[in-house]
């Protein structure tokens, strides 16, 4: 969810809690193409390391992980972008690639054929997604996710005019989009607890790997979203090659993760033709202040600047019941998790648990739910706010 949303639902008081929305989308429905744990023995070689249960996914014993630039190590479970062993450049910089296991060291690996590319086609996409922590909050030290090139080696691929799309996520909470080079800025992610582990997801909408063809990328880090950027894949000849980068050393990447897109992606290009919305899913069609994808996963109407608001009963102190409205599940394909704090504080919110901490009812108008939550028990704290968080 874009920051400059949030205080649209935070407008919403009610008599004993506030209501705030926030959007995240779920794996539950994805096919794994290719994962990486790194769970294996420490070694100061990534492109020696053991791959023995390390792999899972369609295409699991097709693909390993290679350094490039860098030679990467593995310490304590997770991939080590480092220095050693490789001549060292100023700014350092090295990449992961994803390469064949049957095809010479200097070959990419291409999703765009076999089975990872019928799985992806079938779905309208695919996601990629890591976790990595960084070793400052410097905004010049970075990790970057690259798509559609076909140069083998490039110094700094994220920005390359070669390269059909890059982002790249900054240790100080930044982020940009490339274009063929041309870059932008995207929204920031919280990095006010330090150097801590952040997760990293991209999803990637389309319908061909022919030069020519239309793609979207969205990104998120935490669940915040970045940005949604359009652009066309160009002179791949229908090939795809993914790539991660890197500048400086000392970051941990771990559970790298390549699926096909969850059933949400392609729902949400349904709601968005049927609703004569266009552009990304971070575009603010009728200018209320929130993006077209949270006005899709809470019910709301992305043609009215009105339509801001999907709490649909204030919170009642006396009965402890809250009804918001979102986007039919058995569609949307998301899934709404309610968490509570006394203080807004970032790491202040507390899950609640269905049939526990509350109780939930459910009727159902065409594609939009009306949900009813009752809290249990009723709470008398003078001071609550609540929080509907869709995955």
């Amino acid at each position: 969810m874009k920051r400059t949303n949030q205080s649209a639902f935070r407008n919403a008081l009610l008599t004993c809690a506030s209501a705030v929305m926030a959007i995240s989308v779920n794996n539950s429905a994805a096919a794994d193409i290719f994962t990486d744990n790194f769970n294996v023995a420490d070694t100061n070689s990534l492109d020696g390391s053991d791959q023995t249960g390390r792999h899972t996914g369609l295409v699991a014993n097709d693909v390993l992980l290679r350094s490039g630039g860098i030679q990467m190590a593995i310490a304590g479970n997770q991939l080590t972008f480092n220095d050693s062993g490789a001549l060292v450049t100023f700014p350092r910089t090295g990449n992961i690639r994803f390469q064949p296991v049957a095809l010479p060291e200097n070959t990419q690996y291409d999703f765009a054929a076999g089975t990872s590319g019928t799985a992806m086609l079938g779905a309208g996409g695919f996601r990629f997604e890591f976790d990595w922590t960084p070793n400052d909050n410097s905004s010049g030290d970075w990790i970057s996710l690259s798509a559609g090139y076909t140069e083998f080696e490039v110094f700094l691929r994220v920005n390359d005019f070669t390269t059909d799309f890059g982002v790249l996520f900054r240790n100080s909470g930044g982020s940009q989009f490339f274009d063929n080079g041309e870059g932008t800025d995207g929204e920031s992610f919280d990095v006010s607890d330090g150097p801590v582990q952040h997760h990293a997801r991209v999803d990637f909408t389309f319908s061909s790997f022919a030069d020519g063809s239309a793609v979207t990328a969205t990104a998120y880090v935490d669940d915040v979203l970045l940005g949604s950027r359009n652009f066309t894949w160009e002179s791949n000849s229908g090939v795809l090659y993914l790539e991660l980068g890197n500048i400086d050393s000392v970051k941990q990447l771990d559970n790298v993760s390549i699926s096909t897109l969850p059933a949400a992606g392609v729902d949400y290009q349904t709601w968005a033709t049927d609703n004569g919305v266009t552009g990304t899913a971070t575009d603010d069609g009728d200018s209320d202040g929130l993006s077209d994808f949270n006005e899709y996963a809470f019910g709301l109407d992305p043609k009215s600047g009105s339509s801001v608001n999907p709490i649909s009963a204030q919170f009642n102190k006396t009965t402890g019941t809250l009804s918001y409205s979102r986007r039919t599940q058995s569609l949307s394909n998301l899934t709404y998790a309610v968490r509570s704090s006394s203080t807004l504080a970032l790491n202040g919110w507390t899950t609640l648990v269905k049939g526990t901490d509350y109780t939930e009812t459910v009727s159902t108008s065409g594609e939009v739910e009306t949900v009813t939550i009752t809290l249990t028990p009723v709470p008398t704290a003078d001071k609550l706010f609540l929080q509907v968080r869709a995955h």
